[in-house]
């Protein structure tokens, strides 16, 4: 199985932040995807995405327990059911955020 990583911010000091995660990341060889400056789709605050497999999930996810400070990362698996992948298949790194769930429940990707 595969997992999403989500890093979120919500200032300047947040964003840049986030860009030092996801320069750890692309130097673990991480697939890592463009800065979204809005909030989208499920998601409520800026971020990026990176995908990462179960096997090297937790070297990652201790790079990113060890490196964040502000930034709350969400971590779910993609088991191609976008609601269960985004609950009860995740979980976060810090102060969870909550989550558009009604855009999951219409969503037909």
């Amino acid at each position: 199985m595969n997992y999403d990583i989500h890093i979120y911010w919500c200032d300047s000091g947040e964003r840049d932040e986030a860009l030092k995660l996801k320069e750890i990341l692309i130097n673990n060889n991480v697939q890592t995807f463009s800065l979204v400056e809005f909030p989208i789709g499920p998601h409520p605050l800026p971020m990026f995405e990176a995908h990462v497999s179960a096997t090297d999930l937790p070297a990652i996810e201790a790079q990113l327990v060890a490196n964040r400070v502000n930034c709350s990362i969400l971590i779910h698996k993609k088991a191609n059911d976008h609601m269960y992948d985004h609950t009860e298949g995740a979980r976060w790194l810090d102060t969870p955020l909550e989550l558009n769930l009604e855009f999951l429940r219409t969503f037909r990707g």
